[in-house]
């Protein structure tokens, strides 16, 4: 199913393997790839409520239960040197390790991109 929003076309699928007692949603961007699951009916309905009233991508963190964090950017490279930037700072502030990323680490991160309109992000990427 498409769903258009302010910000972009995304999609939702069913997924017919269920988890327990919940059937399980898959939130989808604009190219169709993999965001977040949605569990349960409760959960399908908030996300249907809520997801046309985002103004900027970052609002899919303020959907309860769809993603913890994001980064983005104008560009594919951009979303990911905010996350490179955030996990260097991170290392150094709670490992006292200095850790500088390279090409080979910004390429590597860049499958894990979605794209929703113009909008490119990173969702969930402290646990990449």
């Amino acid at each position: 199913m498409k769903i258009k929003t302010q910000v972009g076309i995304m999609h939702l699928h069913k997924n017919y393997a269920r988890e327990g007692s919940y059937e399980i949603w898959q939130v989808c961007d604009s190219d169709d790839e993999f965001i977040a699951n949605l569990y349960g009916q409760s959960s399908l309905k908030h996300f249907l409520t809520h997801i046309t009233e985002i103004k900027h991508i970052s609002d899919l963190c303020d959907i309860g239960g769809l993603v913890d964090n994001m980064t983005f950017g104008e560009t594919k490279r951009d979303a990911v040197i905010e996350a490179l930037d955030y996990i260097q700072e991170e290392k150094l502030n709670w490992d006292g390790e200095e850790w500088n990323y390279n090409e080979e680490d910004i390429q590597a991160l860049e499958e894990y991109v979605n794209r929703v309109g113009d909008n490119y992000f990173i969702v969930d990427y402290t646990e990449l």
